[in-house]
């Protein structure tokens, strides 16, 4: 009792403190969540709060897309990483990785590499936290199911290897349990909350993965994410979003005939980053996953205050006179309601009418509804998780309440309002522009061209990608790459996004090579919007 009293008021006084503070915002574009000097302060926080973690090792906490398979070796996700380096030489058979691409991810890998962990069976020597064969995984649970017992199977993990972060992703199993949407959002986030806090009392870091699509539940999949990245937000740990990051590959990343779990390049190159490769979905989950420890790796070993820069910060002050500014869709934020203040608006402008999603989630004992009210305050819908309802031209709010009225239900929130042109099977999702062409005009710029895409309720624009990166929206059908280096080979690909940011499966990957002598390079469309190449 005293050890379970210790960690509630860690974990709470640890939120309390992180509450008090200006919270960094997680915009929905990126893979990977920022980290900036407020993140970075509040990670190194949460490891202060703990005692003699190994410091290259994590844990896995997952189901059947983070567990091994019955040898007892971690093969498909991560397992890999263990294995040499690709030549070129190696036999059809022999499990290899290469980071060919992605060179500047070699020293958090090795790093990693070097931690040394037992193996879950004593009979076979200890393994790096890569191929551990994780007691916190296990084909075909719920995340609820990690944190049951005494001890819990995440308990007993962080007893075995005293991890430092912890790679955590549940979602895949959890759509299609908990009686069905949107309760089982509400479940999901419960119960991967407690994940997280458990690993924070711990003085564990968690990272949390948004799982891909789920072909036969789509609309929860999708939603689980914006869910996901309000609750990271909330708590200030990296969150990676693997469901943006697979949706443009062809059928999403995932296998033939399967609804759930990714495809490979091969049973034994999972671990392999050519441009190809990375057009199966486990390949990418493991690149961005790699891409995120390095992260990490960065932060606490290669001692960077912090890698990104502050977002812009929420407007408001979230009162009925001041309210809080919901100035993106998917919009995600995150509070707390108490005795005194039990209530927060949010303010909505409409520009074009769409079908408009307000979804609240909590943990543990709180009672926080949602509710749609007009530009008058009047209320046009009120639920306890969400409020669904076609919007038109004007101004709208959204109010949280604690619905008791008072503390003894009050508690933290995760809000999420969202753009709901979801149907079933990807009907929604616009068409991926045809007759992509690429061609180099200069030793320092490539020209690409491409058809318009179509879309149910329109094409927004498009996003250009150079080496898997992307660096460019755009609402041309021509794009100029400038800037880049003579006589070298790029790879390019084009996708299209509607006005709810569903982004259509990309075009066939292009390699063009720059020219080797001299030319003018032409200037990019007037109306482009660059966006800077990140790892993200």
């Amino acid at each position: 009792m005293k050890l379970f009293i210790k960690t509630v008021l860690c974990v709470g006084m640890l939120l309390i403190a992180v509450s008090a503070l200006a919270k960094t915002r997680y915009p929905k574009d990126p893979v990977h969540s920022p980290i900036t000097l407020t993140v970075a302060n509040h990670l190194k926080a949460i490891v202060a709060n703990g005692s003699g973690q190994n410091n290259n090792v994590f844990m896995i906490v997952g189901d059947s897309l983070s567990t091994g398979r019955t040898d007892g070796k971690n093969s498909w996700f991560l397992g890999q990483f263990e294995y040499p380096y690709a030549t070129g030489n190696e036999h059809s058979w022999e499990s290899v990785m290469s980071l060919q691409g992605y060179e500047e991810l070699q020293p958090a890998h090795a790093f990693f590499l070097g931690g040394v962990v037992p193996h879950r069976d004593p009979t076979y020597p200890a393994t790096s936290p890569y191929a551990r064969y994780s007691l916190a995984a296990k084909v075909s649970m719920v995340a609820g199911w990690a944190i049951t017992g005494n001890p819990s199977p995440l308990q007993r993990e962080i007893d075995a290897i005293n991890p430092k972060f912890a790679l955590v992703m549940y979602g895949s199993n959890d759509v299609s349990a908990h009686g069905g949407f949107p309760g089982n959002i509400d479940v999901i986030i419960s119960n991967i909350l407690e994940i997280v806090d458990i690993c924070i009392s711990q003085g564990i870091v968690p990272i949390i993965t948004a799982p891909h699509i789920r072909y036969d539940y789509d609309d929860a999949s999708i939603t689980l994410q914006y869910a996901l990245r309000a609750a990271c937000q909330d708590r200030q740990i990296p969150y990676i979003n693997c469901l943006k990051a697979m949706m443009p590959l062809p059928d999403h990343g995932l296998g033939p005939n399967h609804n759930v779990h990714p495809n490979p390049l091969a049973w034994n190159r999972a671990c392999v980053f050519h441009p190809e490769a990375l057009d199966y979905g486990r390949n990418l989950r493991n690149l961005v996953t790699l891409q995120s420890l390095d992260r990490i790796y960065q932060i606490f070993e290669n001692n960077q205050s912090f890698l990104d820069e502050e977002p812009p910060i929420l407007a408001g002050s979230g009162t009925r006179t001041d309210p809080y500014i919901i100035d993106e869709t998917a919009f995600v934020d995150a509070g707390e309601t108490s005795a005194s203040d039990h209530e927060f608006y949010y303010k909505l402008t409409v520009t074009e009418p769409f079908d408009m999603r307000a979804m609240v989630t909590d943990k543990g004992n709180t009672d926080i509804d949602v509710a749609l009210l007009d530009s008058q305050f009047n209320v046009l819908s009120d639920g306890e998780l969400l409020v669904e309802r076609s919007v038109t031209a004007g101004t709208y709010y959204v109010l949280i309440k604690n619905n008791s009225g008072g503390a003894a239900r009050s508690g933290r929130y995760q809000l999420v309002v969202m753009n709901r042109d979801i149907l079933p099977q990807f009907a929604s999702f616009p068409t991926t522009p045809g007759n992509f062409t690429a061609s180099a005009v200069s030793a320092g710029s490539i020209r690409l061209t491409w058809d318009p895409a179509t879309d149910n309720k329109g094409v927004k624009g498009y996003k250009v990608y150079r080496d898997r990166r992307e660096i460019a929206v755009t609402t041309d059908l021509i794009f100029t790459d400038s800037g880049l280096t003579p006589a070298t080979d790029y790879t390019y690909m084009v996708t299209s996004y509607d006005r709810a940011d569903n982004e259509s499966v990309r075009t066939p990957l292009l390699h063009v090579e720059t020219l080797a002598g001299g030319g003018d390079i032409p200037a990019p469309p007037d109306n482009l919007m660059v966006i800077p190449v990140s790892a993200n």
